[in-house]
């Protein structure tokens, strides 16, 4: 299990970096995407774990909706949507796997009773 979530990962890091070659976004939609990014996921894992995967899917369809917006906005003359919307979806899944450890999943030194 640990070496499908390095390897999905990697590829999406390269799916991110990979799409910067493809088109430039403009300033406008990356840091609408970026900042929206950070504020989502900010809020959505701060929620309990009973109601966290809830939270997931709203935040991922309002990411949706915000890059959608945004998409239009500055995008869709100068880029076909498939190439940013892997961008999106990859920079989505590295910072929500990244939101979704917790300390109780790393391993740490333990407990001397």
């Amino acid at each position: 299990m640990k070496v499908a979530k390095i390897l999905s990962v990697v590829l999406a890091v390269h799916l991110i970096v990979l799409s910067f070659f493809f088109f430039r976004p403009p300033v406008n939609y990356f840091l609408v995407t970026c900042l929206s990014t950070v504020i989502v996921w900010s809020v959505v894992f701060q929620f309990s774990s009973r109601k966290r995967w809830a939270a997931v899917i709203a935040g991922l369809l309002l990411q949706l909706a915000i890059q959608q917006v945004a998409y239009h906005a500055w995008l869709s003359a100068q880029a076909g949507i498939w190439w940013p919307l892997a961008q999106f979806l990859s920079l989505q899944y590295v910072v929500a796997l990244r939101l979704a450890s917790s300390p109780d999943d790393t391993p740490g030194t333990p407990v001397n009773r």
